[in-house]
């Protein structure tokens, strides 16, 4: 898969076929409910071999009669053309619904709820997670996949785990830092800016160096987190590596990273379309 098929794929259909970028819903429990039925119509798009279209109505015109975009077999069943009809005017009128549906959650949410944070367990399970998918990465693909630009600014499966292994470091040697009570290390500068000089200075290393280097923080990590910091000290709250106006908990800040891994590492499987 080319780069550009993976824009089209990840953002494109996203932003022509849903519009999600002219939907101003920032309220996550929100954003997540609408969505859904846009997840539907692209996959229901893949499964019928549907072309990205330029806007909801072109994928189906909003008309249970009418619609050759995801084709006769589906509009010749009434209860799936009617179906679709009703989630692609959803995804249309997502913009005017959304105000009536954060009301309604913003007053579920102002009652009082305790607030669920990441354990010790789980950011272990995280982390364990995150290695097994480095693993199958490294096994899977060979040095010269591993080195091939797969992004339109060119960042390579090995950019990708040098970057991961920056921040990773970062965090490590701040928490180490605070749970050792030394100076604590300046914020890391951060931003598209930052990771792009940090990417050229990382391009002296080897493939082999940065492999080891993810692997090696990666179990550093692990350790700090199973051996010096329970459910309690998790709790503590300092500014993260990359802000430091806004304080944060430990297990906020560790799960952070987990996920910053796990993002790239799902850009990258579906680069070289590598199964979980």
């Amino acid at each position: 898969m080319e780069p550009a098929q993976v824009e089209n794929r990840l953002h494109w259909r996203r932003d022509a076929t849903l519009r999600e970028d002219r939907c101003e819903v920032r309220f996550p429990p929100v954003a997540h409910m609408l969505a859904v039925p846009g997840k539907l119509v692209l996959a229901l798009m893949d499964l019928h071999h549907v072309p990205s279209a330029r806007s909801p109505a072109s994928a189906l015109r909003l008309s249970p009669t009418r619609g050759p975009g995801l084709g006769p077999r589906l509009l010749s069943c009434p209860v799936i053309s009617q179906t679709l009809y009703c989630v692609l005017s959803i995804v249309t009128y997502r913009s005017r619904l959304a105000p009536y549906i954060t009301a309604q959650v913003a007053t579920e949410r102002s009652k009082p709820l305790a607030i669920e944070r990441p354990t010790q367990q789980g950011l272990l399970d995280s982390l364990q997670e995150d290695h097994t998918r480095f693993q199958k990465l490294i096994n899977h693909l060979n040095d010269e996949e591993q080195q091939r630009a797969i992004t339109p600014e060119g960042w390579s499966c090995k950019d990708f785990l040098s970057h991961m292994s920056h921040w990773k470091a970062a965090t490590l040697k701040l928490i180490v830092a605070y749970t050792h009570d030394q100076p604590l290390p300046p914020v890391t500068p951060s931003g598209d800016q930052a990771n792009e000089e940090a990417r050229e200075m990382d391009k002296e290393l080897s493939l082999p160096q940065v492999r080891n280097y993810w692997e090696e923080t990666h179990l550093h990590l692990t350790h700090l987190v199973a051996d010096e910091l329970d459910d309690e000290k998790l709790q503590d709250e300092m500014h993260p590596p990359w802000d430091g106006t806004t304080a944060e908990p430990l297990c906020t800040m560790i799960a952070s990273i987990c996920e910053h891994d796990a993002e790239h590492f799902e850009l990258i499987e579906q680069y070289f379309e590598i199964g979980r």
